[in-house]
């Protein structure tokens, strides 16, 4: 089929005669390709005519993805108008993602691009619920039973505070993790050979300080001994060894 035919006639038609209807502003030859906004390259159309003349100038120019993307912007919603479901096109869809993945094929974003990404995203808000989607929310939660940790949630929300309360289950993960990164030379956490003595020696590290619990001939003795004060200063949160 000659598309390029088509399109000249369509324009050719266009170009003689006043429409009393609605119409919209078409550029004869797409800014994308070099036109201009002069008089002589614009021409009225209907909204049909308008989104066929796009849908030719994507099979005239199939390599051109500007003319892919004007073309599925057609079938978006607006304010002024309802959106065209009915002309969007299975061959439209799948132009529009083969020049989309062709597009941004082998793209590795810069650090820069990265940062300026994360920027623009950085404490921007939903816009505000009404007072009418507020009720809506409050009446569907009544009667519904919460948790203690959805509570505190929702009286830190209440009164300024963003972080969430920790649970002891993730403290004790993080801490555990924490552990494992610093994993013990001698096999036993805490334990640690004694040069001077020649003996072990256990100590446990609360709150920053570094606390003695003992020398041991034995370096099971120790790790029984750092277990139990591990119990003792950490509670729920202690690791078993």
């Amino acid at each position: 089929m000659n598309y390029q035919n088509h399109y000249d006639r369509l324009i050719g038609r266009a170009r003689d005669r006043i429409l009393e209807v609605y119409s919209e502003r078409h550029h004869i030859i797409p800014r994308c390709l070099g036109g201009s906004n002069a008089k002589e390259n614009i021409v009225r159309l209907t909204p049909e005519e308008h989104y066929v003349a796009h849908q030719l100038l994507v099979k005239i120019h199939p390599g051109n993805h500007r003319l892919v993307y004007a073309a599925k912007a057609m079938t978006n919603k607006s304010k002024k108008q309802s959106a065209r479901k009915n002309k969007l096109y299975g061959w439209l869809r799948r132009k529009f993602a083969e020049a989309t993945s062709a597009r941004c094929q082998g793209v590795k974003l810069t650090a820069e691009h990265r940062a300026k990404l994360s920027a623009a995203k950085l404490g921007k808000k939903r816009n505000p619920h009404t007072a009418e989607t507020k009720a809506k929310m409050s009446a569907a939660s009544k009667g519904i039973p919460k948790s203690d940790q959805h509570r505190q949630s929702m009286s830190a929300q209440r009164t300024g505070r963003t972080q969430r309360p920790c649970s002891d289950q993730a403290r004790r993960n993080k801490r555990q993790a924490v552990i494992a990164s610093q994993p013990s030379k001698t096999g036993y956490r805490g334990v640690y050979w004694c040069k001077q003595q020649s003996k072990w020696r256990a100590r446990i590290c609360v709150a920053g300080k570094s606390i003695h619990l003992g020398v041991f001939d034995d370096p099971i003795d120790g790790q029984a001994a750092y277990s139990a004060a591990e119990r003792k200063h950490f509670g729920v949160l202690a690791i078993s060894t």
